[in-house]
């Protein structure tokens, strides 16, 4: 079509020849992530959550995952009486910002959050307006689940929320 095409900011900026000075670009849409198309790690997604509970919005960025060998060393050091992995599985850990974000295998199943000893920072805290906090979330993944995916604010269908990819790429 004669136009080029631009990466910026992870969206797509496409101008085509006929735009003009007088003609200004199109504002870039950010990236719909979903699913089928999680967000990549550090990448900063904002969500509105307002329900008969809560009402507030929520930026949220993932800031890590460790996985394997090396999640069950860092969890150790935090407490030498948590259980290892059991037999098929590792420890997947997440950094990251919010407690209720899940993880969802890559065939779509829910894995349960790890209630074992986490290492610091924590990821527990209250938090207040304009307040943040990061830490880690402990899951337990099978080890043939190589893109698993973390989750916030979906609805109990399956549906809405913001993605993200639980894996470097």
């Amino acid at each position: 079509m004669g136009g080029t095409v631009a990466w910026a900011n992870n969206t797509v900026v496409v101008t085509t020849k006929k735009q003009t000075a007088s003609t200004p670009a199109a504002t870039p849409k950010p990236a719909s992530y979903s699913y089928a198309n999680p967000a990549p790690l550090y990448t900063l997604q904002t969500i509105a959550v307002k329900d008969i509970f809560d009402n507030y919005k929520a930026e949220i960025k993932v800031l890590g995952i460790l996985r394997g060998q090396q999640a069950w060393e860092k969890i150790y050091a935090a407490y030498q009486y948590n259980d290892p992995p059991a037999e098929g599985y590792e420890y997947l850990l997440d950094l990251n910002g919010i407690v209720h974000i899940k993880l969802v295998s890559s065939v779509g199943k829910e894995y349960d959050l790890s209630w074992i000893s986490a290492p610091e920072p924590s990821l527990n805290a209250k938090l207040y307006k304009d307040a943040s906090n990061e830490g880690y979330a402990v899951y337990l993944v099978k080890k043939d689940d190589l893109k698993p995916k973390l989750t916030f604010g979906r609805k109990y269908d399956g549906s809405g929320g913001i993605w993200f990819k639980a894996y470097e790429e």
